[in-house]
């Protein structure tokens, strides 16, 4: 963080490694499978009753933390092998579901393409044996990208109208799908990679004659 704008929150470089460290041990040591116990996938998140307690008793402040800002903290370190271990253990596994699956609850999906993004980068500052990992990242990236819908809707979507549907050409679905069993499998029809449209805008009620991107790629403005 710049010290100028953060003053007495402000972190160094070293800092910022030993909280990389620690978020990702956090997320080591307690991510898992439905961690709210949540009972149905009929239930949108606003229906769960007491969703708001669930994720009180849960998901207690130092893991909610971690799972939204850890890549932060990641990216403002130099490369590290040991550190990069510790990412592959959450990108290279099973435990990248149950993270977007706290991020759903959260309400904060979002925050997943951001993190992977920095991942990307944080990788990308080494030429090393973590290949994988970075295509783990982008593989992940792709998934919000296409599927922020239901899993904001409701989180066991994650699992059961997201997850079966992941090209079963992608390293992603090479890792995960044998790690969880209980989810549904395609058998025949499936996509084999990524489709090019990741995300189809809605608003419009007649041609859309003109589009502008700001500087920064983040927003779209459109006409008809």
């Amino acid at each position: 963080m710049d010290p100028l704008r953060s003053g007495d929150y402000s972190i160094d470089a070293s800092d910022a490694k030993d909280m990389a460290f620690t978020t990702l041990r956090i997320l080591r040591d307690n991510l898992r499978f439905n961690i709210c116990e949540l009972e149905s996938s009929y239930l949108a998140n606003t229906e769960v009753p007491d969703l708001s307690e669930r994720i009180d008793k849960k998901i207690p402040p130092h893991l909610s933390y971690s799972c939204q800002f850890w890549a932060q903290h990641l990216e403002k370190t130099e490369f590290d092998l040991e550190l990069a271990g510790q990412v592959r253990d959450i990108v290279g596994s099973e435990k990248i579901m149950f993270w977007m699956e706290i991020l759903s609850l959260l309400g904060r999906v979002g925050k997943g393409v951001s993190a992977l993004a920095c991942v990307r980068r944080w990788l990308l500052k080494e030429n090393s044996d973590f290949g994988n990992t970075l295509r783990l990242a982008e593989d992940g990236i792709k998934f919000i990208e296409n599927f922020i819908s239901p899993m904001l809707h409701s989180t066991p979507h994650l699992y059961v109208s997201a997850l079966p549907f992941v090209p079963s050409n992608t390293l992603l679905s090479e890792v995960v799908m044998p790690k969880l069993h209980s989810s549904a499998r395609i058998h025949g029809g499936g996509l084999k990679g990524w489709p090019l449209v990741q995300l189809l805008l809605q608003g419009h009620t007649g041609y859309v004659t003109s589009a502008g991107f700001s500087p920064d790629g983040k927003r779209i403005v459109s006409g008809s």
